[in-house]
């Protein structure tokens, strides 16, 4: 081979993609139309009309979000961590993934173990059927009620600076202690 049928060879390698590179025009995405909102391929189009609250009618909600595990609620033994903080927590943790309720129902479980999972082997079936009926149903088992608050040794009424507690977070405390109570008028 002559020096200038090398150098061809070669500048064709360099501009020619390989064959297996090439998109063939089967693959290729259909061109966006005015009745073409998006290139969603079928399966996808399929998640999000799974997650539509309205079964496909209206508007799809996108699919859920993955969040790393260090951001999952931790794991509620029936005391710790404190159940409202914990209940808030899970509440923002299945909003932010974009959960429906059947999959929420499916994952509350996850997070309980010891008497909170006890607790929630032994409620009924009508309760574990619906979301709402369930968060109803753990915060009157584990939340304080308001005499548990009223009786509570971090009172309002008794609580004190801690040693080595800043002033700062002492404040901060006593001032969310009274908004734990509701006041009838």
């Amino acid at each position: 081979m002559n020096p200038e049928t090398a150098r061809a060879s070669q500048t064709t390698a360099v501009t020619q993609p390989p064959s297996s590179l090439t998109r063939d025009q089967s693959d290729a995405a259909p061109p966006l139309t005015p009745h073409t909102s998006s290139r969603r391929n079928p399966a996808e189009q399929a998640t999000m009309r799974d997650h539509d609250p309205g079964g496909g009618a209206g508007t799809p909600q996108p699919p859920p979000r993955q969040v790393p595990d260090r951001y999952a609620p931790e794991v509620f033994d029936g005391a710790s961590p404190d159940p409202e903080n914990w209940l808030n927590h899970f509440s923002r943790y299945v909003t932010y993934r974009r959960l429906n309720e059947d999959e929420q129902l499916a994952l509350f479980p996850l997070f309980l173990k010891s008497t909170a999972l006890d607790w929630y082997d032994n409620v009924g079936d009508a309760t574990r059927s619906e979301m709402r009926n369930l968060l109803a149903e753990f915060k009157a088992y584990f939340c304080p009620t308001e005499l548990d608050r009223v009786l509570d040794s971090e009172s309002l009424f008794s609580r004190v600076q801690r040693t080595q507690e800043k002033a700062w977070d002492y404040v901060y405390t006593a001032c969310r202690l009274p908004g734990q109570f509701q006041v009838d008028g």
